[in-house]
């Protein structure tokens, strides 16, 4: 087991990398303009590498839409996440996981 731990943020090895995305949304969060809340979170392995959480820009006609829209923007962060990770050489044997 490797472990770095960097500006107090550890990040240990164990066994082969996963990227997990966990997403979820908050339809009509906002009493005040019944916009949504979308969030993700990703981690890689057990290390939180990326998270967002922000209010959705227009009103959703279901909460269906919601959950597309953020499960969109959870899988664009994976995508871009998967990119970098092959830039620094960082190859993942296994599929990312949305969830």
């Amino acid at each position: 087991m490797t472990q770095i731990v960097f500006h107090d943020i550890q990040i240990t090895k164990v066994g082969a990398p996963i990227l997990k995305t966990f997403s979820d949304a908050d339809e009509a969060g906002n009493s005040d303009d019944q916009n949504s809340i979308s969030t993700y979170i990703c981690f890689l392995g057990s290390t939180l590498i990326s998270w967002s959480s922000k209010k959705q820009r227009v009103v959703a006609q279901s909460f269906t839409e919601v959950e597309y829209r953020v499960l969109a923007n959870a899988t664009s962060e994976t995508m871009w996440l998967l990119n970098l990770f092959t830039e620094l050489g960082l190859i993942l044997k296994t599929t990312p996981q949305l969830l």
